[in-house]
């Protein structure tokens, strides 16, 4: 019992890692090009293809984030609603069963 509960936790803090470094990766860039716009850096000014590119590779991230939960946490509800498409929360059971009836 304990071994599956060390298991959980260190996949838990996997995912955090992973999660907090996709997020720092993506969208400083981001911020760094943003502020040099704000500024009026003439260089970044003028660059409007890098702030396409920036803005693109952030706005991703939000795309990634159900991957790596997926991947790193691998509990039975993340499966049960990729496979089955429903989710099995109690929740969205009892509402289909109100929604049959």
């Amino acid at each position: 019992m304990r071994l599956n509960s060390l298991k959980a936790d260190r996949r838990f803090a996997l995912a955090t890692i992973l999660l907090v470094s996709e997020y720092l990766l993506s969208w400083t860039p981001y911020a760094i090009v943003a502020l040099f716009y704000l500024f009026n850096v003439k260089y970044i000014s003028q660059q409007s293809v890098l702030m396409t590119i920036c803005a693109f590779i952030a706005k991703t991230s939000m795309i990634l984030n159900p991957f790596f939960y997926i991947v790193t946490i691998k509990t039975n509800q993340f499966k049960s609603m990729l496979y089955c498409g429903k989710c099995s929360c109690s929740y969205c059971r009892t509402r289909e069963n109100i929604l049959v009836v």
